[in-house]
């Protein structure tokens, strides 16, 4: 896949899914690991007479670590499948929410840089995150004051389609910056 094809929604890539899953079912994983740490504590003075209330206790704190492992694993699911991307003929998009949808729209002209970052961790894995910098000042698109930048951060995705973004983004901005400066009569 060279370009985004016009229209068409992205997910954010297969890697994003497994690091929202493992973000999301951490704590049930260390509820379970604390249920078998209370289990499998051998007798002695800290539970002198309250193994019993001991094992019970952990055997509660097991089930709602289960109880919570799958509804976390449902949320990442949700979670992954209702965020997406889709670039337009003059927009890009950024679509997220499981219950409430949240869709933010950027046209192309207001695009000012788009900045991939990826920290240690992310480059093993090779996830990135974009920070899409747009102004709001439609008439000089070069002539921008720093408070007049406004970002947008697409948090986690798979560097690939970052750097589809990325190129995607700058060119159609170049394009209607062209396009603006042709329209207003100034050369281009």
């Amino acid at each position: 896949m060279d370009t985004l094809e016009p229209g068409r929604y992205y997910q954010l890539g297969s890697k994003t899914f497994w690091l929202i899953l493992l973000e999301r079912t951490l704590p049930a994983f260390v509820l379970m690991i604390l249920s078998f740490g209370i289990l499998l504590f051998p007798e002695g003075e800290i539970f002198a007479g309250y193994l019993q209330i001991a094992g019970s206790f952990a055997i509660y704190v097991f089930l709602l670590a289960i109880l919570i492992l799958l509804a976390s694993i449902a949320i990442a699911f949700l979670e992954y499948k209702t965020s997406r991307v889709m670039m337009d003929n003059h927009t890009f998009h950024i679509v997220r929410g499981i219950l409430s949808k949240h869709e933010i729209s950027i046209p192309y002209r207001r695009v000012q840089s788009v900045e991939i970052k990826q920290s240690f961790l992310f480059r093993i894995l090779g996830l990135a995150r974009i920070v899409i910098s747009t102004t709001t000042d439609f008439d000089q698109v070069t002539h921008v004051v720093n408070d007049e930048f406004n970002d947008e951060v697409i948090r986690t995705l798979d560097y690939t389609l970052a750097i589809l973004i990325e190129k995607t983004l700058t060119s159609r901005a170049e394009v209607e910056r062209i396009e603006i400066k042709k329209a207003l009569g100034e050369k281009v």
